[in-house]
Protein backbone atom coordinates (compact mmCIF):
# COMPACT_ATOMS: atom_id res chain seq x y z
CA UNK A 1 0.00 0.00 0.00
CA UNK A 2 2.78 2.22 0.85
CA UNK A 3 4.15 1.80 -2.61
CA UNK A 4 1.31 2.62 -4.57
CA UNK A 5 0.42 5.57 -2.03
CA UNK A 6 3.75 7.32 -3.28
CA UNK A 7 3.31 6.74 -6.67
CA UNK A 8 -0.01 8.10 -6.75
CA UNK A 9 1.59 11.36 -4.94
CA UNK A 10 4.02 11.25 -7.49
CA UNK A 11 1.34 11.38 -10.20
CA UNK A 12 -0.07 14.11 -8.55
CA UNK A 13 2.76 15.89 -8.53
CA UNK A 14 3.63 15.09 -11.98
CA UNK A 15 0.34 16.45 -12.93
CA UNK A 16 0.38 19.44 -10.83
CA UNK A 17 3.59 20.38 -12.83
CA UNK A 18 2.45 19.87 -16.20
CA UNK A 19 -1.05 22.02 -15.24
CA UNK A 20 1.74 25.15 -14.22
CA UNK A 21 3.82 24.35 -17.69
CA UNK A 22 0.32 25.07 -19.45
CA UNK A 23 -0.92 27.60 -17.36
CA UNK A 24 2.85 29.37 -17.78
CA UNK A 25 2.72 28.94 -21.86
CA UNK A 26 -0.95 30.50 -21.85
CA UNK A 27 0.17 33.59 -20.13
CA UNK A 28 3.64 33.87 -22.17
CA UNK A 29 1.04 33.70 -24.82
CA UNK A 30 -1.25 36.21 -23.23
CA UNK A 31 1.79 38.49 -22.56
CA UNK A 32 2.95 38.03 -26.27
CA UNK A 33 -0.50 39.24 -27.67
CA UNK A 34 -0.61 42.21 -25.32
CA UNK A 35 2.72 43.37 -26.70
CA UNK A 36 1.60 43.41 -29.99
CA UNK A 37 -2.14 44.52 -29.52
CA UNK A 38 -1.77 48.70 -29.47
CA UNK A 39 1.94 49.00 -31.19
CA UNK A 40 2.98 51.84 -32.62
CA UNK A 41 4.90 50.53 -36.06
CA UNK A 42 6.33 51.95 -39.39
CA UNK A 43 7.02 50.07 -42.42
CA UNK A 44 9.11 51.24 -45.58
CA UNK A 45 9.04 49.83 -48.93
CA UNK A 46 11.33 51.21 -51.79
CA UNK A 47 10.48 51.03 -55.20
CA UNK A 48 12.89 51.76 -58.25
CA UNK A 49 11.53 51.70 -61.43
CA UNK A 50 13.09 50.92 -64.99
CA UNK A 51 15.65 52.99 -66.84
CA UNK A 52 13.42 54.53 -69.10
CA UNK A 53 11.35 57.80 -69.00
CA UNK A 54 8.24 56.23 -70.41
CA UNK A 55 5.33 58.82 -69.52
CA UNK A 56 2.69 57.28 -67.02
CA UNK A 57 -1.08 57.46 -67.83
CA UNK A 58 -3.77 57.93 -65.41
CA UNK A 59 -4.48 54.54 -63.82
CA UNK A 60 -0.99 52.99 -64.04
CA UNK A 61 0.94 50.92 -61.66
CA UNK A 62 4.23 51.90 -60.72
CA UNK A 63 6.64 48.43 -59.68
CA UNK A 64 9.82 47.65 -59.46
CA UNK A 65 12.04 46.94 -62.76
CA UNK A 66 10.68 46.16 -66.02
CA UNK A 67 8.59 42.94 -65.57
CA UNK A 68 7.83 42.10 -61.88
CA UNK A 69 5.17 39.78 -61.27
CA UNK A 70 4.59 40.52 -57.63
CA UNK A 71 3.58 43.80 -55.64
CA UNK A 72 6.08 45.25 -53.25
CA UNK A 73 5.79 44.09 -49.45
CA UNK A 74 5.04 45.78 -46.50
CA UNK A 75 6.54 43.81 -43.84
CA UNK A 76 5.14 44.21 -40.21
CA UNK A 77 7.41 41.94 -38.23
CA UNK A 78 4.82 40.23 -36.29
CA UNK A 79 5.19 36.75 -38.10
CA UNK A 80 1.90 34.70 -37.84
CA UNK A 81 -0.88 37.47 -37.17
CA UNK A 82 -4.50 38.37 -39.21
CA UNK A 83 -3.77 41.70 -37.18
CA UNK A 84 -5.96 44.80 -37.73
CA UNK A 85 -3.94 48.31 -38.21
CA UNK A 86 -4.91 51.92 -38.26
CA UNK A 87 -2.42 53.70 -40.53
CA UNK A 88 -2.39 57.47 -39.13
CA UNK A 89 0.28 58.76 -41.59
CA UNK A 90 2.32 58.14 -44.60
CA UNK A 91 5.47 59.49 -46.25
CA UNK A 92 6.64 59.47 -50.32
CA UNK A 93 10.59 59.89 -50.26
CA UNK A 94 12.43 60.24 -53.63
CA UNK A 95 15.37 61.04 -55.51
CA UNK A 96 13.66 63.67 -57.50
CA UNK A 97 11.96 66.89 -57.77
CA UNK A 98 8.23 66.76 -59.13
CA UNK A 99 5.55 69.29 -58.58
CA UNK A 100 2.25 66.76 -58.28
CA UNK A 101 1.38 64.32 -55.94
CA UNK A 102 1.05 61.68 -58.72
CA UNK A 103 0.48 58.05 -56.77
CA UNK A 104 -2.48 56.71 -54.86
CA UNK A 105 -1.88 53.66 -52.79
CA UNK A 106 -3.66 50.57 -52.59
CA UNK A 107 -3.20 47.79 -50.17
CA UNK A 108 -3.52 44.40 -50.46
CA UNK A 109 -3.56 41.25 -48.26
CA UNK A 110 -1.98 39.56 -51.83
CA UNK A 111 0.79 39.95 -53.66
CA UNK A 112 -0.54 38.02 -56.50
CA UNK A 113 -3.94 39.87 -58.39
CA UNK A 114 -5.42 37.08 -60.63
CA UNK A 115 -5.76 38.33 -64.28
CA UNK A 116 -3.73 41.69 -63.37
CA UNK A 117 -0.18 42.15 -64.93
CA UNK A 118 2.07 43.96 -62.46
CA UNK A 119 4.36 45.45 -65.28
CA UNK A 120 5.60 48.87 -64.46
CA UNK A 121 3.68 50.94 -66.57
CA UNK A 122 0.34 48.67 -66.59
CA UNK A 123 -3.12 49.75 -66.80
CA UNK A 124 -4.16 48.70 -63.53
CA UNK A 125 -7.97 47.15 -63.63
CA UNK A 126 -7.88 44.02 -61.21
CA UNK A 127 -11.58 42.49 -61.59
CA UNK A 128 -14.02 42.87 -58.96
CA UNK A 129 -13.80 39.64 -57.58
CA UNK A 130 -10.41 40.75 -56.82
CA UNK A 131 -11.01 43.39 -55.57
CA UNK A 132 -13.49 41.96 -52.85
CA UNK A 133 -10.95 39.47 -51.62
CA UNK A 134 -7.72 40.58 -51.24
CA UNK A 135 -8.09 44.77 -51.30
CA UNK A 136 -8.30 46.15 -47.93
CA UNK A 137 -8.11 50.09 -48.19
CA UNK A 138 -6.67 52.81 -49.97
CA UNK A 139 -4.46 55.80 -49.60
CA UNK A 140 -5.50 58.69 -51.81
CA UNK A 141 -5.02 62.52 -52.16
CA UNK A 142 -8.83 63.11 -50.88
CA UNK A 143 -8.46 61.55 -47.24
CA UNK A 144 -5.54 63.39 -46.72
CA UNK A 145 -6.50 66.24 -43.81
CA UNK A 146 -3.23 68.12 -43.56
CA UNK A 147 0.43 67.63 -45.37
CA UNK A 148 3.74 69.18 -45.83
CA UNK A 149 5.23 68.79 -49.33
CA UNK A 150 8.41 70.08 -50.71
CA UNK A 151 8.65 69.95 -53.97
CA UNK A 152 11.64 72.29 -54.77
CA UNK A 153 14.49 69.77 -54.09
CA UNK A 154 15.84 66.01 -55.52
CA UNK A 155 15.65 63.64 -52.43
CA UNK A 156 12.85 65.69 -50.95
CA UNK A 157 10.17 64.18 -48.75
CA UNK A 158 5.97 64.28 -48.83
CA UNK A 159 4.61 63.97 -45.47
CA UNK A 160 0.87 63.43 -44.81
CA UNK A 161 -1.29 63.27 -41.78
CA UNK A 162 -3.29 62.87 -39.72
CA UNK A 163 -5.68 60.24 -41.12
CA UNK A 164 -7.11 56.50 -40.24
CA UNK A 165 -7.13 54.33 -42.35
CA UNK A 166 -8.12 50.92 -41.71
CA UNK A 167 -6.60 47.56 -42.84
CA UNK A 168 -5.89 44.12 -41.77
CA UNK A 169 -2.71 42.01 -42.51
CA UNK A 170 -2.00 38.92 -44.14
CA UNK A 171 -1.52 35.86 -42.12
CA UNK A 172 2.28 36.77 -42.54
CA UNK A 173 1.67 39.85 -41.05
CA UNK A 174 2.03 41.54 -44.69
CA UNK A 175 0.31 43.45 -46.60
CA UNK A 176 1.29 44.51 -50.11
CA UNK A 177 1.40 48.06 -52.24
CA UNK A 178 0.01 48.87 -55.45
CA UNK A 179 1.32 52.57 -56.29
CA UNK A 180 -1.35 53.65 -59.14
CA UNK A 181 -0.19 57.17 -61.09
CA UNK A 182 -3.25 59.73 -60.76
CA UNK A 183 -1.85 62.67 -62.44
CA UNK A 184 0.22 62.52 -66.20
CA UNK A 185 2.98 62.74 -65.94
CA UNK A 186 6.94 61.59 -67.32
CA UNK A 187 9.30 59.71 -64.37
CA UNK A 188 13.20 60.34 -64.32
CA UNK A 189 14.83 56.83 -65.67
CA UNK A 190 15.12 54.41 -62.63
CA UNK A 191 13.94 56.77 -60.47
CA UNK A 192 13.47 55.26 -56.72
CA UNK A 193 10.70 56.32 -54.09
CA UNK A 194 10.45 55.21 -50.65
CA UNK A 195 6.59 55.09 -49.02
CA UNK A 196 6.84 54.47 -45.16
CA UNK A 197 3.30 54.23 -43.55
CA UNK A 198 2.82 54.68 -39.92
CA UNK A 199 -0.09 53.93 -37.40
CA UNK A 200 -0.77 50.91 -34.48
CA UNK A 201 -1.20 47.13 -34.81
CA UNK A 202 -4.70 46.56 -32.63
Amino acid sequence: MGLITERTDLDAILIKQINMDVTLTNILSALTAIKIENTPFRVTTEITRPADTIAYAIGDIVNNGASPTVLPTLDFGIGNANKNIIITGYSFKRNYAINVWPYDLYLYNANVLTGQTLADNTAFNPTFAEQILKLQNTVTWTNQDGEHFNASNSGSITNFNPMAVQATLDANGKLYLAVIVNTVFTPPSASIQDFTLTGIIY
